[in-house]
Order: structure tokens, then C-alpha cells, then sequence
């Protein structure tokens, strides 16, 4: 499955450049597992925004974001 989402980010990216685009934008649970394909796909960590979100508990989750310029 990470196989797949790396292969997907190169297509975005490579897409994202065919329309001219510089940066990519996105953001993700804080402390997500995604958090850390994120940067090994060399995103950089901009912010976090606490209570965001509530999970199907009811919990308040934070989110956190990222940039990767192109």
C-alpha cells in the first residue's frame, strides 16, 4: 500500500508540474502515521492547529501541515 500512495505522490507531483505549479499544500491527523511518509517524501512540517477535527469517538484531534515546494 505505501508502494502505491509513493507512486501516486511522484504522478501528482510530475502532474503538478505539467500545470506549471510550484508548491504542494496538505495536511494530515497530528501524530498520523501519514506524518512520517510525509516526510520521507521530503514535506516539510508547517504548523499544527489543535482541536481541528473529532474523530467517531468524539475526540478532538489536531491537524498538521505540510508544503513541499516543486
Amino acid at each position: 500500500m505505501i508502494i502505491k500512495i509513493i507512486e501516486r505522490s511522484r504522478a501528482i507531483l510530475i502532474l503538478a508540474k505539467q500545470h506549471q505549479r510550484s508548491l504542494l499544500v496538505l495536511d494530515t491527523r497530528t501524530n498520523d502515521p501519514a506524518s512520517a511518509l510525509y516526510r520521507k517524501c521530503t514535506f516539510i512540517e508547517v504548523g499544527q492547529i489543535p482541536n481541528f477535527t473529532i474523530n467517531s469517538n468524539g475526540e478532538f484531534l489536531g491537524t498538521t501541515y505540510f508544503y513541499k515546494l516543486i
